[in-house]
This record gives structure tokens, C-alpha cells and sequence, in this order.
């Protein structure tokens, strides 16, 4: 799972630790990702606090038959290394708290060994040079796909390091969240 929540501060974080305490509570009855964002927008949605929101995105895996399956409510779109090509899971979704009745589209595909599955924040994507310029998804795209060979560990740090060149270590204007996952 991948979250983040609007706004900054104090407010934020606590809007983020009742959101893991909602996903947490729900885990031990193993609901697919679409059911799972569904059930936590109605729990938080019940915990409005005015103006509030979080986006996110949640994916299950079965080891043994090699199978994903996620769904998105709102965040980053997340990027699919597979068979040579690196792409967007074309997923989108309300954020959680916003409608009380929202659904959302799963998406399912068997993986094969060296597979990379990317989670990110916008902060990432939207983190801007001195001209103003965004990494933009372009850019994380052509990392995944020219660096695909190099451990999960390994092309996060290296995928951390472009951005931070981009930017010209500029201070932080958003969180930086990344979660790769290489199938072996």
C-alpha cells in the first residue's frame, strides 16, 4: 500500500496514522484491493475531517501463482516493467474521504521473473529543477527501462539519486515515497 495525505503538518500525520489503524483493522479479512479502498473510504469517510483527504494505492500478491492485482484511489499511477517496456498502470479512483459511495477498478496481471512493479508519490514525479521543470513520469519510465537489470534496493537508490541531481538537492516542496518491487 501507498498513501498520502492532503495537506502537511501535525493534522496530516494524525489523518494518516488513523487511515494505517482503518487498513490495518480491515487486513485480517484479505479483501482484494478494490473491496479493501472501498471499505477504507467508507471507514474514513465516517472520520471526516473537514477539508481531508488521502490518495492511495493498494496491490496483493499471490506468490505461488505469480499474480497482482491493484487498484488506485487517487494516487500516482503505478509503472509495470514487463517484457521489455516500462508503463503506466492505467488506474485512476477518487481519493479516500471524499465520496461516500465511490468504487473502484481493479487490474490483475500474472508476473514473470524480472518484472518491476514502481509505487511513487507525485513528489517524485512533480519534484522541479531551478528552470521549474518536473521529473515528470518520462524520466522514471526510461530509469525503470534502462536499469531493469539492478536489484529492487539498487534502482530505487539510483531512481532517488536522478531525482536529486534534477532538483540540484533543492529542499523538499513534498514527500518522496518510493516502493519497487522486482519479481525473482
Amino acid at each position: 500500500a501507498l498513501g498520502d495525505v492532503s495537506g502537511k503538518g501535525t493534522a496530516a500525520a494524525l489523518y494518516g496514522a488513523v487511515a494505517i489503524g482503518i487498513m490495518r483493522s480491515l487486513a485480517p479479512q484479505k479483501l482484494q484491493p478494490a473491496e479493501m479502498l472501498r471499505e477504507m473510504n467508507h471507514v474514513v469517510g465516517e472520520q471526516r475531517i473537514e477539508g481531508r483527504f488521502m490518495t492511495a494505492c493498494f496491490a496483493t500478491w499471490q506468490k505461488g501463482r505469480q499474480k497482482l492485482r491493484v487498484a488506485n484511489a487517487g494516487q500516482s499511477q503505478p509503472l509495470l516493467y514487463k517484457a521489455g517496456r516500462c508503463g503506466k498502470i492505467e488506474l485512476t479512483g477518487f481519493p479516500l474521504g471524499i465520496f461516500e459511495e465511490a468504487t473502484y477498478d481493479e487490474w490483475g496481471v500474472t508476473l514473470d521473473t524480472g518484472d518491476i512493479l514502481v509505487f511513487h508519490s507525485d513528489g517524485l514525479a512533480e519534484a522541479s529543477n531551478s528552470e521549474g521543470q518536473f521529473f515528470g513520469t518520462e524520466r522514471l519510465r526510461n530509469l525503470v527501462e534502462q536499469r531493469h537489470g539492478l536489484t529492487a534496493t539498487e534502482l530505487s537508490d539510483a531512481i532517488l539519486r536522478e531525482v536529486d541531481l534534477f532538483t540540484q538537492s533543492a529542499p523538499l516542496s513534498d514527500d518522496r515515497t518510493l516502493v519497487i518491487v522486482k519479481v525473482k
